[in-house]
């Protein structure tokens, strides 16, 4: 009853204000600590008690309140012709808030975690990110494309009412626990907020809905690290919701044909790879992935800042994987001895800007000196990855290299794959398997070598589980629901250092007396 004899003043940030001039009813502004020109003021208020204040019970609806804050109508105009182009649905995305909030790590999420919304066609990325993990952008690459506009926005003179005119022009916004979320939502404008297991106390402990904004949608996440079931949940949402959205085929996935290798979007970044070879390249054509199952367990045990070994890279499906569960404090070594892969190799770390990678055109074994490649026809069908080397001409000749010899000052996970010179790999390892101890992860195929292989791995003194992991996954990149590789899997085994209190689930501990496992079928 008494609002037409109040003055109303607003203590706030300079950068909020020209957004908040847009609002009917306010008749000043301050700044926050300017304690001299709110010396007269007969009330103080800070925003969020306001409810209190005013006997607001949080069961109201505020249909018809929201919108209150409103772009300014030039700037709207703007950004309206400026995003006419960016066809389908446009989806704005903020994934990273205040790296220096204590409680950042519960609520920020890494660009990766979008990508489910990668494999949606007719879905259009806009990213609204600014400052603070916008370098993330520099290792999105192929489809979809995302249209960066935080480097834009942090140029504004408004930041507020710049990215307001943004979002008067998105279809969605998707995002994290921050400042964007609350201005979207005083908007109207919808959003799905992604939350972490422990979330702000404003949006309750449970439930999809807030009262403080009707248009915003809440996706919770249940477990520390279930960030990739969050983001599929909000694909399969925009699979039902979204106008002319749908899966992608392998086909769009396609970047370049260029003799007999592609180019192509994957589950691990922009890769090349031989288009003949029968079991990599063809899961990559085919699925947009390489051994899901070894993949998902490379993810569990590799983690920032290691120093990881990856002896028998192919083209570096595996090898982009380490490299981004390593990040830029971490380093990966990775040594493909065929010419051929190794330059497949080199050009997809490049693509994907994976620059603490370092490739080794060499092979790994016992001791310094030569192995010879024989020859293959890469035009033609075949298993490249399953070439072994052979101690005797005829062939290329390759270098051969101990492990020893590079004499890292560290080795947290140590991956071999080398057809049937596993053996040699870690006799030529010995010093640095003991100086540093790393998780291990070996293939054992080979029925002839597998006994000397499981006994000298326990002579090091290590506990062994068997890793059986199938070529296909129903749950593949491409969404591709015919298996190709039948019960096909890779053979591995999974060594930890007898010391380590590591606790590993559902795999088969390697008795002694093991020479194989058993599955008739395997790569």
């Amino acid at each position: 009853k008494e609002r037409h004899t109040c003055r109303i003043i607003l203590a706030v940030q300079p950068d909020l204000q020209p957004l908040l001039e847009q609002v009917p009813g306010i008749d000043g502004f301050v700044a926050p600590d300017d304690r001299a020109s709110c010396a007269g003021v007969d009330v103080y208020c800070p925003l969020l008690s306001l409810p209190g204040a005013l006997g607001e019970t949080g069961d109201r609806d505020w249909t018809d309140v929201v919108p209150y804050l409103r772009p300014h109508p030039e700037r709207a105009a703007e950004w309206r012709r400026r995003l006419a182009g960016e066809d389908g649905f446009r989806v704005g995305v903020v994934w990273q808030g205040n790296p220096r909030h204590p409680a950042d790590w519960l609520r920020s999420f890494p660009l990766a975690a979008l990508d489910p919304l990668r494999r949606l066609h007719g879905v259009r990325l806009i990213s609204m990110q600014q400052g603070d993990g916008a370098e993330q952008l520099d290792g999105w690459a192929g489809i979809p494309p995302i249209t960066p506009l935080g480097e834009d926005l942090d140029a504004a003179t408004g930041r507020f009412e710049e990215t307001a005119a943004v979002l008067a022009s998105l279809d969605l916004l998707i995002c994290a626990d921050t400042a964007v979320a609350h201005l979207a939502g005083a908007m109207g404008r919808p959003v799905w907020l992604a939350l972490g297991r422990a979330p702000d106390w404003r949006w309750g402990p449970a439930g999809d809905r807030t009262p403080w904004y009707p248009t915003v949608r809440l996706f919770r996440r249940q477990e520390m690290d279930d960030w990739p079931d969050l983001f599929a949940r909000m694909a399969g949402e925009l699979l039902a919701a979204g106008p002319g959205v749908r899966r992608r085929t392998a086909d769009e996935y396609r970047l370049l044909d260029c003799g007999q290798n592609r180019l192509a979007q994957t589950h691990q970044g922009v890769m090349m790879y031989p288009r003949h070879d029968r079991y990599v390249g063809r899961s990559l054509e085919l699925y947009g992935e390489f051994s899901p199952g070894e993949t998902e367990l490379l993810r569990q045990v590799v983690g920032p800042g290691m120093t990881v070994v990856d002896a028998g890279a192919h083209v570096g499906a595996h090898t982009l994987l380490l490299a981004r569960r390593v990040g830029p404090e971490g380093v990966v070594h990775a040594f493909e001895p065929q010419p051929v892969l190794f330059h497949m190799l080199c050009a997809n770390l490049s693509l994907n800007g994976w620059s603490h990678v370092v490739a080794h055109s060499v092979a790994l074994g016992a001791e310094p000196g030569a192995a010879y490649l024989p020859s293959v026809d890469y035009g033609r069908e075949g298993n490249f990855g399953g070439v072994a080397l052979s101690d005797d001409p005829p062939g290329e000749c390759v270098p051969v290299v101990t492990l020893d010899g590079l004499t890292l000052s560290a080795c947290h996970f140590l991956k071999i794959d080398v057809e049937g010179m596993e053996r040699a790999v870690l006799a030529g390892a010995r010093e640095t398997v003991r100086r540093h101890r790393p998780v291990l992860y070996v293939e054992n195929d080979r029925a002839e070598h597998s006994a000397g292989l499981i006994l000298l791995l326990m002579e090091l003194e290590y506990r062994l589980y068997w890793h059986l992991a199938p070529l296909y996954s129903p749950d593949n990149y491409y969404g591709n629901p015919v298996n190709e590789f039948g019960h096909l899997v890779s053979a591995n085994m999974l060594g930890i250092p007898c010391e380590r209190k590591f606790p590993v689930v559902g795999l088969r501990p390697v008795s002694a007396a093991d020479s194989r496992w058993d599955l008739p079928d395997r790569d």
